[in-house]
């Protein structure tokens, strides 16, 4: 299982307030900020800080159409695999 199915399937237990987010084939490849918050679990004020000039480079890639924040689900998962931490033992 990889980190996307495995953060789906906490999706799915933790009650999601948008189910339909947690089926593949419903997924948006772009998403407002509000459907990548429940996406990825972190709030959005979360989201609005790492889009900071200040911390670019930590937070997920966006793009920014005509003042409106766009998050490719692509970038979020390419976000979610790079902050990985492997268990040590």
């Amino acid at each position: 299982m990889n980190i996307h199915e495995d953060l789906r399937m906490q999706t799915i237990k933790a009650g999601s307030p948008s189910p339909e987010l947690v089926d593949e084939n419903v997924l948006p490849e772009n998403m407002k900020p509000s459907e990548a918050s429940r996406y990825t679990c972190i709030p959005q004020s979360t989201l609005a800080k790492l889009r900071m000039s200040a911390n670019r480079g930590r937070g997920p890639r966006f793009v920014k159409l005509s003042g409106t924040v766009i998050y490719r689900r692509s970038d979020l998962d390419a976000w979610i695999e790079k902050n990985v931490v492997e268990a040590t033992t």
